[in-house]
């Protein structure tokens, strides 16, 4: 495995530490889905995870008070999800052309810490599963290298992402490294907009229920990037995922709060104050739903539990 770039531990101490939540009286401020109190009547809806590829480092890159001598591996992975009504991705993890596209327009000064082990694309990976669920769409938790690698594996398939991390990714001035223009340009992506409604959902003030039935619901999660999305996903067997992005690398990060390592943040994070509120956000939806599975999409660990493809959760 190729090792990310290794920070020294004197650098721990100027680390953010945890995030100081506040304190919540009440789930008052929660818009509890009525429907999920019936899983059973859910669509059969199942999940698999797409390792694509994998990195090694210090724990302590990847939240400030992770461990200086513990090593932690890293995942980049796409979320494929199967609904009667259509198969999608929830990113895509490292395309066909990863290797290319790093090469070629990943700087240089950030390639030590971009560094990363290739499993396979999901579109080889899918390719026999493919044929009987094809994949359909591709929805974006954000825009960066990482996970918009695999788009242009996918010819012809809808693309979901919001307007803000668009423009934002299009501009002249995005940064170089975290967005790979080549990965997205172009006419022929079939570009759709995600429109959030004003309907809470849980902790979040708008929504968008994808296929109307409670079985997969987007919320904004801006922070990292400006227009980062998350994504619940409900199963008839009572299970609930909630696919948070780069919003945390961890789930130790989410559970505590603690912040990503300040170099790590300073890096890649648009908004750190904003960042810092999406953690907390996700973090009481932990205090409040003991069972509810956070799954970031770095972490190898709680992916590992959750089982790669072709394991399905269902």
């Amino acid at each position: 495995v190729r090792n990310a770039f290794l920070f020294s531990p004197v650098l721990a101490n100027i680390g953010c530490g945890a995030i100081n939540a506040p304190k919540y009286d009440s789930d008052s401020n929660f818009a509890k889905d009525v429907r999920l109190q019936l899983p059973e009547r859910l669509p059969d809806v199942s999940v698999s995870i797409v390792k694509t590829a994998e990195s090694k480092t210090l724990e302590a890159f990847f939240y400030s008070v992770g461990s200086w001598t513990t090593s932690r591996v890293g995942a980049h992975s796409a979320v494929l999800v199967r609904h009667p009504q259509a198969a999608f991705l929830f990113d895509t993890g490292l395309g066909n052309n990863a290797d290319e596209q790093y090469r070629g327009s990943m700087p240089f000064w950030l390639k030590p810490f971009m560094a990363y082990e290739k499993h396979g694309s999901a579109q080889v990976l899918l390719a026999d599963e493919a044929q009987k669920y094809p994949i359909q769409r591709i929805i974006l938790s954000h825009l960066h290298w990482d996970h918009a690698s695999g788009i242009k594996d996918f010819p012809g398939v809808e693309v979901w992402t919001t307007k803000e991390e668009y423009e934002w990714a299009m501009r002249a001035d995005a940064p170089e490294g975290p967005y790979i223009r080549s990965q997205y340009s172009g006419n022929e992506i079939k570009w759709r907009f995600i429109q959030f409604e004003n309907v809470p959902y849980e902790n979040f003030e708008q929504s968008l229920d994808v296929f109307r039935d409670g079985s997969v619901v987007l919320v904004p999660l801006p922070g990292h990037t400006p227009g980062a999305i998350g994504m619940f996903v409900s199963l008839r067997s009572g299970k609930r995922l909630f696919f948070t992005g780069d919003t945390t690398w961890t789930l130790e990060s989410a559970r505590l709060p603690a912040h990503k390592f300040w170099i790590s943040s300073l890096l890649v994070d648009y908004d750190k104050r904003a960042t810092e509120q999406a953690v907390l956000r996700v973090h009481r939806l932990m205090q409040e739903y003991r069972q509810l599975l956070i799954v970031p999409t770095h972490d190898d660990q709680t992916q590992s539990a959750v089982g790669f493809f072709p394991t399905f959760i269902h």
